[in-house]
């Protein structure tokens, strides 16, 4: 079983703030996470966020997650699996969790 929407959308939040005022924390990840999402539901680069002319980390935090969640919630579950192993498989909590651990079906147990 994958996380609700919710659960991706508070994940996200927590990690990448919308409310962030530095380019710390307005990172590749985001943009990362929501061209993999993209990528697993078979869609080009038409539907691609163009983060290129997004101007503050706030609005670049905001909008990569809002579209993560729109590639997200038209996945079905098989794809939501894929999607949850990738971002696993790529970046790690503050604490050094995985960012949807407790969905984490690694390949290699």
């Amino acid at each position: 079983m994958t996380p609700s929407l919710t659960e991706i959308r508070d994940c996200l939040i927590r990690n990448f703030p919308p409310n962030t005022k530095s380019w710390a924390h307005a990172t590749c990840e985001v943009r990362d996470i929501c061209r993999w999402a993209r990528q697993i539901l078979g869609l080009g680069e038409e539907y691609a966020l163009d983060f290129h002319l997004i101007e503050s980390p706030s609005e670049w935090n905001t909008k990569g997650i809002r579209r993560t969640l729109v590639f997200y919630r038209a996945m079905d579950e098989d794809q939501r699996q894929e999607w949850v192993d990738k971002v696993n498989e790529s970046f790690e909590n503050i604490d050094g969790t995985r960012l949807f651990h407790e969905y984490w079906e690694p390949e290699n147990g």
